[in-house]
């Protein structure tokens, strides 16, 4: 064991799930955290949408009233009656409203762009706190239950703690699941989807009577695809999102892949005048036109071994349609923060890691496979094929309900009972 008394942490990956958590543990004296970032900026690029539902603000709230006061100052829109609105994209009943989604205890989400969130969490921490440019690049237990990682640029740390950030192609995840090794590499859904930041005044140019009559999401269900549109910035732009099932292989390495005009005008035809209008707006935003692809892992039997972890998409990366994988990214930051304000020594790591595993995996395997489910309905595959507007009704209307209204402060709670069992059993 090292000769200093802290306890050193190292969290990689600087995402909302890896800035989160290092602003909570960065409050307690008795922790050394230093976040690792494989890209030159903690920031990244632009990046798609997000919303935070009444859930991840709790847990915000939950880590600290800061992390709210970030998240309403990264240019958000604030949704709350309804928060969101479901639309028949597709016949019979095109253009049919299939319902409204409203927070039943009137707390308010916010839409905000991904990388105006993460530049506010920046802000935050202090800068020595986070080293950029450093991707981890293996991991080695050594008899004391120290680790030792390497950083692809031929640096190296030893550290009592590391949790893995490192989103869905996790070096920390391939550590952890040694012993699952069907669980680590993450699989294609067979979706890929282009996205872009319009300008309001643009969007409403071309979208006319399709223009969206209130400042919230709408999601139109297609056939064998999904429409989303949303405001971003501050209602300065507005984000459309097409959503596209396909037989594509595409590799493990392929975030993105071109596509022609000819191609996108396709996949947005079955959306008649509002997918040619967003189709317009995908098209004037410069350059090739990329396609995105999504990314899920298999559930995972664990999310911890010995004295390392995986939280937000490193440990459960899902399909995006439930709007669930940043609440879940957050929700895993507040459980370590807890769990972490009660280590008092080494000894007390792997009992808080493994009561981390244990309260997370069947709540976050939940959000997976509802927002797999989500995908299927919102694009009429799978069981839910040919549904009517009625009947998506049904099938959309409480979906939310666990993943929203979740008691959160009984999780903690159970978190920290569990805990204190395991510390008692060593």
């Amino acid at each position: 064991m090292r000769a200093d008394k802290k306890i050193k942490v190292a969290i990689c990956g600087g995402g909302i799930a890896g800035l989160c958590l290092l602003y909570g543990l960065l409050k307690h004296d008795h922790l050394d955290v230093t976040l690792y970032e494989a890209s030159p900026e903690v920031a990244g690029d632009e990046g798609a949408g997000v919303v935070l539902s009444p859930n991840a603000i709790r847990a915000l709230r939950s880590i600290a009233q800061e992390l709210v006061t970030a998240a309403e100052n990264a240019d958000s829109v604030f949704v709350s009656d309804p928060m969101a609105t479901a639309v028949m994209g597709r016949e019979p009943g095109f253009g049919n409203k299939i319902l409204d989604l409203r927070s039943k205890t009137g707390e308010r989400g916010f839409l905000f762009q991904r990388s105006k969130f993460i530049q506010q969490l920046f802000k935050l921490v202090p800068p020595s706190a986070c080293k950029t440019s450093h991707k981890l690049a293996s991991i080695a237990r050594q008899d004391d239950g120290t680790l030792d990682l390497s950083f692809t640029d031929g640096t190296t740390t030893s550290v009592d703690v590391v949790i893995g950030g490192d989103g869905v192609h996790s070096t920390v995840r391939k550590h952890v699941l040694e012993d699952f090794p069907d669980q680590i590499e993450p699989f294609f859904s067979k979706q890929y989807f282009y996205v872009t930041m319009a300008p309001m005044e643009k969007a409403k140019e071309k979208m006319r009577d399709w223009f969206p009559k209130l400042p919230i999401q709408y999601a139109w269900c297609g056939d064998q695809g999904f429409l989303m549109h949303d405001p971003a910035n501050s209602g300065e732009t507005l984000q459309v999102l097409a959503a596209v099932r396909t037989d594509e292989t595409w590799g493990s390495d392929q975030w993105t892949k071109e596509k022609s005009l000819e191609q996108m005008r396709k996949d947005l035809e079955p959306f008649r005048e509002l997918g040619k209008a967003c189709g317009d707006l995908v098209a004037e935003q410069g350059g090739p036109l990329q396609a995105r692809s999504v990314w899920e892992h298999p559930r995972a039997s664990t999310y911890n071994r010995g004295h390392a972890a995986i939280l937000g998409d490193a440990a459960h990366a899902m399909q995006p349609w439930q709007a669930a994988g940043a609440g879940q990214a957050i929700e895993d930051a507040m459980v370590l923060t807890t769990l972490f304000s009660q280590i008092s020594q080494p000894q007390d790591i792997s009992a808080a890691l493994e009561t981390y595993s244990s309260v997370r995996v069947a709540r976050t395997h939940y959000a997976q496979d509802m927002s797999a489910e989500n995908g299927d309905i919102t694009m009429n595959v799978g069981k839910f094929k040919g549904l009517d507007a009625a009947q998506l009704k049904e099938a959309f209307e409480l979906r939310w309900e666990e993943l929203w209204y979740f008691d959160l402060e009984k999780h903690r709670q159970d978190a920290l009972g569990e805990f204190e069992r395991l510390k008692g059993g060593r």
